[in-house]
Parts: C-alpha cells; structure tokens; sequence
C-alpha cells in the first residue's frame, strides 16, 4: 500500500516514519504529529540511541494536556507542542500551569 496526503489511515502499524514526519491517530479523534530527528535515508545503518526513537510531537487537539502527562508517567523523554484550537474551551493557561508548551491555534485559517 502506498499512503496518499491527506487520507486517514486508521489501525495501521508504523513501520517507518517518513524525514518530513507523519500524522498519526493515536485514539479516536486524537491526531498527532510525529517526526524523528534524525531521519534515516536509504543505505544508512540504524543510528544508535537514543536517535532511533520518537522525540518530538505535536499533540494538535491539546485539551488539558494529557498525552504529555501520559508520556511522562510512562518515563518517556519526548518533547510535545501542545496545540489548543481556539474553536473549543480555551485550555491553554492550565497547560501552561502544568508547565508544558503549548500554544492556541486556529486550524480554520
């Protein structure tokens, strides 16, 4: 199967991910962005760790910033931008309380 932009894909396993990163639905209705890095390009060997794991993302329907208190109770190192639409309650000063990065969107622009 070759992925096609803009289409969803759901129950699907990650075998790869792509240098310019890739949306993943990680629950129903609950997008992310995901990019390594240190993309691999063909021929290359597998880098060493911790460069052979998911680093940074971009959680784009925040709420209250529970993915990155999931990650952080899992004990994984991974840095995620908190997104929170302005269509919706505005969450944004409790992630910032929480002492995450977040920042307010609108993804109608």
């Amino acid at each position: 199967m070759v992925p096609a932009v803009g289409e969803i894909y759901r129950n699907c396993e990650i075998k790869s991910i792509a240098p310019y990163g890739a949306f993943v639905e990680i629950a129903p209705g609950r997008e992310v962005w995901i990019f390594s890095d240190h993309p691999k390009r063909p021929g290359d060997e597998d880098p060493s760790p911790p460069y052979n794991m998911v680093r940074n993302v971009l959680d784009m329907n925040a709420h209250f910033g529970g993915f990155k208190s999931a990650l952080l109770e899992a004990g994984k190192s991974i840095w995620v931008m908190n997104v929170v639409p302005t269509t919706g309650p505005n969450y944004h000063p409790l992630i910032l309380d929480r002492g995450f990065v977040g920042v307010l969107y609108d993804w109608q622009v």
